[in-house]
């Protein structure tokens, strides 16, 4: 018999106390426990449900336009440096999806 700490791990994120307390709240409203919520957030990942692959990509592109946003900020760059950025974020981010290659028959 397997035992609770070899099927399950634990999980501790930092949330602001404002996000922290707004979840809560709309969770005891429905009578969801936050393990309940993040599990199946958890589980609607692993499955690649649309909407929550939607959202990652989202956060993948926040992302990449904060970094993007600081470097401008360092030094103001060309419209050309700009679409070269651009481009090279676009090709590397992991959600892009790649056209499969054909077998050589």
């Amino acid at each position: 018999m397997s035992s609770l700490f070899e099927t399950h791990k634990d999980l501790h994120i930092r949330l602001s106390k404002d996000a922290h307390a707004s979840l809560r709240a709309l969770l005891f409203k429905h009578a969801l426990s936050m393990q309940e919520f993040f599990e199946e957030v958890t589980q609607l990942v692993a499955s690649e449900d649309r909407l929550t692959l939607r959202i990652i990509e989202n956060l993948v592109t926040k992302k990449a336009e904060a970094k993007l946003n600081k470097i401008k900020n360092q030094r103001p760059l060309s419209e050309l440096d700009q679409d070269t950025l651009y481009n090279l974020l676009d090709k590397q981010s992991p959600l892009q999806e790649r056209p499969k290659e054909e077998d050589d028959e």
